[in-house]
């Protein structure tokens, strides 16, 4: 991120960042730099999680109790973080659909 932000190169961070605070680090350095910062929520219920990660090989798998965890600590965005944009994205027939921001998930 540091090499791309010296550069003014477009970048994407590609990580839950389920909380505000997580999502700081990268809103304030981008922001610092001039940057527009989109954002994209994928919301997926915790069962559907659950069945993906139950698919994938052995090694591969996510504890239960960090999916778990993880959803307990969920905080949704908010344009207020600093966001120029933010988009809203499902999971629709295999394929995802990306919809104007809807803040009342």
């Amino acid at each position: 991120m540091a090499a791309c932000l010296r550069t003014s190169q477009s970048l994407v961070i590609d990580n839950t960042n389920i909380t505000r605070a997580e999502r700081a680090r990268y809103i304030d350095a981008a922001k610092q730099c001039r940057f527009r910062v989109e954002g994209y929520f994928l919301h997926e219920s915790v069962d559907a999680c659950l069945l993906r990660n139950e698919q994938r090989a052995d090694g591969d798998r996510v504890p239960r109790v960090a999916i778990l965890a993880k959803k307990k600590s969920l905080e949704f965005p908010a344009m207020q973080e600093g966001f120029d944009a933010l988009s809203y994205v499902r999971p629709e027939s295999g394929d995802f659909c990306v919809e104007d921001w809807r803040h009342e998930i």
